[in-house]
């Protein structure tokens, strides 16, 4: 997987995560609160909602060029 694909994938999962039904939001929550009684329902929404904000295309992109893109013969290990 390279750079690009990399990149789209972590933009279709924003994607996914704005489309998500409140109905599984609300399991979500309720699974998550098994573990931890912290992650309530608006809880967990406001996380999904700031993940996926996160995760759309143009500051992803942004902030991704900040960074090499992987180098195009590998290294050697060992």
């Amino acid at each position: 997987m390279n750079h690009s694909e990399r990149l789209a994938a972590f933009v279709a999962l924003g994607h996914h995560l704005t489309q998500l039904p409140d109905e599984e939001i609300t399991e979500l929550a309720y699974r998550t609160r098994n573990q931890n009684p912290w992650f309530d329902r608006p809880n967990v929404a406001a996380a999904i909602k700031g993940i996926a904000h996160l995760l759309q295309e143009e500051p992803l992109r942004h902030w991704a060029a900040r960074y090499r893109p992987e180098p195009t013969t590998p290294g050697k290990l060992g």
